[in-house]
């Protein structure tokens, strides 16, 4: 008989040492040595930067991506785009009906629609805060038909993302200081992340930068964004005749048509969203039509490559026949057209707050993000591992499909409900939601399926799910990715980085995985990525609930009826014997209740353990009543040193009463950890090799998937996990 003829691999290996490297060279799914980071050109270039330099140039786009060519062909029609209509998880009262406009019109702006405010940040920097809460206010404004504008606190925003106060340190703080400016990434995350956004009413403006003390930032939130887009990023060189060569963040030359499409797309998002965030050069007078007095001009084109953005500015409309002469006659754009901008130095600057840039501008569109929907504050928890945000996408080139998880811990002890689920993705997807309310494993089987989505565009969406209570203190989220015409599968991380507002990220341990098939997972910082500190990175997922206060029906009193009145002589029920209160309950008497998150409690096994976990480790995933808990090794010996690691076979005892063997996954050897040894004897036991078949409790440990048999998964899951230390 072949001893190996299970084994699906044309490789034949004798000698079961020799095991290992037959299945090392078997695939059963991408390996995660091939998971890598997929940073934008002006990312690298920035990478290659001295600190000093790093320092002193704002942290650039470290990513976009690519537009499907389903997307292309939908914004070169002259009909509305079909694939975009249901791609975000809109509102009821949103409806396409009431849009005034459309992206193939020659000339729109909100301000012929909404109204908006046109703000001052008078001597302060911040701009960045006023383009993001320009865009929140606009969207709310044109989706949802408010009556009155409703404005937002930008001083909040650029205070609440600060580190240092006049009496202490905001722990919860990028690491910037008010006055520094800010980056995109920074504004829409607090718009997201439940630190805003909060009424200006409740924290005005102030034309100053003065230190604060920290209780004057503890405002309450009043609306949170539920919904951004990462716009396409249309980045621009010149060639020695002026004209400007046009390509995406990955250095990929857009074509007439893709370039029509990506325009297409960002007025799209004017006419049904609002206003969009984007950068530029504000302090060079040469590059205005009125370099003499810039608070008259009218019109702004840069054509310097590599010029340093100094501004955050608010693109609300659009005119492609905007002449090009309207520019400044010694630097003319080589084409028509322009967006018409919001800035905030206030009415009395430019055409009352509003001017114009050349499509063919350097900057403006290299960094575009906007609101998509926003609601009132309907949640009572945030759970997020991605507090700071995601930063760039990791993953494979060559699937497009795969998993990410987030395990949380919860910080109250009511009954608790999911309701909606937040999702930051860097590619066109569709997602599938999962959620384990009873702890934080991530198998299949203790999942359940509570919602999924449309194609996502690139940005911050947070999706509605089936309600499911959560029953433990902890649980997880899961992802199912499938990424749009087979793009790759990535996903963003949160990370630490140095020379950056985000270098002071850490990450839990036990927080943020990966699986490349759903079977087999990774703790995220168990990947390797050159550069990049995977020991303080985390997926970026975020879970809303709401509390189970609710009294039930039958215990609710009317307020309008009487109280009962008690009979004069009511019936007494028959006392039960009380205990002798010198005499206290003896162990036995109690009712012995044994639970775990972690493990499977079940017909006097306990399993789903983990190598390498200490007794004292062990006693810190179980909750029990019991009083008294012994562990016995295999002679029935107490074992007192809890540092010890738990065997399969050793015993744990209970109030002297019950007992429970504990199985430890992949331990065959019955050593508490895993090893070339537990790798062939499983092996072996599965290719039925005379002397090595396994019974009794190694052949329990053996059993990984926990389905009553050996199989191949077993062997691959062990493979998987011998691989990893």
């Amino acid at each position: 008989m072949d001893l190996l003829k299970k084994i699906p691999n044309k490789i034949k290996v004798l000698a079961i040492s020799s095991i290992f490297i037959l299945f090392s060279t078997t695939s059963f799914a991408t390996s995660i040595e091939d998971i890598e980071a997929k940073y934008s050109i002006e990312y690298k270039k920035w990478l290659e930067l001295s600190e000093e330099e790093k320092i002193n140039i704002p942290l650039p786009n470290t990513y976009t991506a690519e537009l499907p060519e389903t997307l292309v062909k939908e914004f070169t029609k002259d009909d509305m785009p079909s694939i975009l209509k249901e791609m975000r998880n809109r509102k009821e009262n949103f409806s396409l009906d009431n849009l005034s406009a459309s992206y193939t019109d020659s000339r729109y702006s909100l301000k012929d629609d909404i109204e908006i405010d046109i703000k001052n940040q008078g001597i302060t920097n911040q701009c960045w805060a006023f383009s993001a809460i320009s865009s929140l206010e606009t969207n709310l404004s044109l989706t949802q038909k408010q009556e009155e504008l409703v404005r937002f606190s930008a001083r909040h925003m650029d205070y609440a993302t600060s580190r240092t106060f006049a009496d202490g340190v905001n722990e919860k703080g990028y690491i910037r200081e008010v006055g520094d400016g800010g980056i995109p990434n920074v504004a829409f995350n607090y718009l997201v992340n439940g630190e805003g956004a909060v009424l200006e009413e409740d924290m005005p403006f102030e034309n100053n930068e003065d230190k604060i003390n920290l209780a004057e930032i503890e405002k309450e939130t009043d609306t949170i964004t539920t919904g951004y887009s990462t716009l396409p990023v249309i980045n621009k060189t010149y060639d020695e005749n002026g004209n400007a060569i046009c390509t995406d963040s990955l250095g990929n030359i857009y074509t007439e048509e893709s370039l029509e499409a990506a325009r297409n797309i960002i007025k799209d998002h004017i006419v049904k969203y609002g206003g969009i965030a984007a950068v530029t050069a504000a302090g060079y007078r040469e590059y205005y039509n009125n370099p003499n007095n810039i608070a008259e001009a009218t019109a702004y084109y840069c054509n310097k490559a590599g010029i340093v953005r100094d501004h955050a500015i608010t693109i609300v409309g659009w005119d492609d026949n905007y002449s090009r002469t309207n520019f400044n006659k010694d630097n003319m754009p080589k084409e028509d057209g322009a967006y018409i901008i919001l800035n905030s130095y206030g009415p009395e600057v430019f055409e009352e707050g509003y001017y114009y840039i050349s499509y063919e501008d350097v900057l403006i569109e290299t960094s575009l993000y906007g609101v998509t929907s926003a609601e009132k504050v309907d949640y009572e928890n945030i759970y997020q591992n991605d507090f700071y945000g995601g930063l760039y996408p990791i993953g494979a080139a060559s699937q497009d499909e795969g998993y990410i998880a987030s395990v949380y811990e919860r910080n109250v002890l009511e009954g608790e409900t999911l309701n909606s689920v937040g999702i930051t993705n860097t590619e066109y997807a569709q997602y599938e939601i999962y959620v384990n309310p009873n702890g934080r494993d991530l198998s299949e089987e203790n999942l359940i399926k509570v919602g999924e989505t449309d194609l996502l565009s690139p940005g911050y969406s947070r999706i509605d799910v089936n309600s499911t209570d959560i029953n433990s203190k902890e649980f997880a989220i899961v992802l199912k990715q499938k990424s749009f015409e087979g793009e790759g599968f990535y996903f963003p991380i949160e990370i630490n980085l140095e020379n950056t507002v985000f270098a002071n990220v850490n990450s839990k341990a036990g927080s943020s995985y990966i699986s490349l098939d759903g079977n087999y997972w990774f703790e995220l910082r168990d990947v390797t990525i050159q550069g990049v500190d995977m020991n303080r990175a985390d997926t970026c997922i975020k879970a809303f609930t709401t509390i189970n206060s609710e009294v039930p029906d039958d215990d609710v009193q009317d307020p309008d009826e009487n109280p009962d009145i008690p009979d004069e002589n009511p019936e007494q029920p028959e006392q039960p014997e009380q205990p002798d209160p010198d005499e206290p309950d003896k162990p036995e008497d109690i009712e012995l209740k044994i639970i775990s998150d972690y493990y499977k409690i079940e017909n006097g096994y306990i399993t789903k353990v983990t190598f390498n976990t200490s007794i004292e480790d062990f006693k810190k995933k179980i909750t029990t009543n019991a009083t008294q808990i012994d562990f016995l090794d295999k002679d029935g010996n107490v074992i007192s040193d809890t540092n010890e690691l738990v065997k399969t076979g050793m015993k744990v005892r209970f109030n002297n009463k019950e007992t429970y063997t504990i199985i430890v996954r992949g331990d065959i050897d019955m050593d508490g950890t895993i090893t070339l040894t537990d790798l062939s004897k499983l092996v072996a036991h599965f290719n039925e090799l005379r002397g090595f078949i396994l019974s009794g409790d190694p052949e329990r440990a053996g059993d990984l998937d926990g389905d009553g048999t050996i199989t191949l998964t077993d062997v691959s899951k062990l493979v998987v996990i011998f691989s990893a230390l």
